[in-house]
């Protein structure tokens, strides 16, 4: 059978399954695996990276077929890891963003700052909480204000 995807593109979970209609509850189980993370894979959800590896490589025994993370196209969960590591960054550019248009008002350069200049950095990290609102939600994005609010300052930009 031929899975049809367009050129240089790896076919998805839902492809194959589209192809070859094989048992989500049977590959569930025998990937070890609740059936929500088959049914998130065939609704191209994100899945933890080991979940998705354990049922791609059930899959590839049932169809004899070669299904991998690098064959296949399945969204993945960032790591916990990676996720601190996001986020650090994250609330570093916030933090990088307020020293700056605090130093704009405050500093030495007080009284020359144009309004722009700060506006754009408010809007700057706007546009960086509302990259994660989607990820991580209203809660989240309280949690994570909370996070940077309460940050020891010393550690990143200075005494503000």
């Amino acid at each position: 059978m031929t899975i049809e995807v367009a050129k240089g593109t790896r076919p998805s979970f839902l492809d194959l399954w589209l192809s070859y209609h094989f048992s989500l509850p049977d590959l569930a189980h025998l990937a070890e695996v609740d059936e929500s993370i088959v049914q998130d894979m065939l609704n191209g959800l994100p899945v933890q990276r080991g979940d998705a590896e354990a049922v791609l490589t059930q899959l590839s025994a049932v169809l004899h077929k070669s299904c991998t993370l690098y064959t296949m196209h399945v969204p993945i969960q960032p790591s916990k890891e990676e996720n601190k590591s996001q986020i650090a960054r994250l609330m570093w550019q916030i933090d990088a963003e307020f020293v700056s248009s605090w130093q704009a008002i405050h500093g030495l350069t007080c009284g020359t700052s144009e309004h722009r200049f700060i506006t754009k950095r408010t809007e700057n990290i706007g546009k960086y909480l509302q990259a994660w609102y989607g990820a991580i939600g209203p809660d989240g994005i309280m949690d994570l204000y909370g996070q940077w609010a309460n940050r020891d300052r010393k550690e990143t930009h200075g005494p503000i």
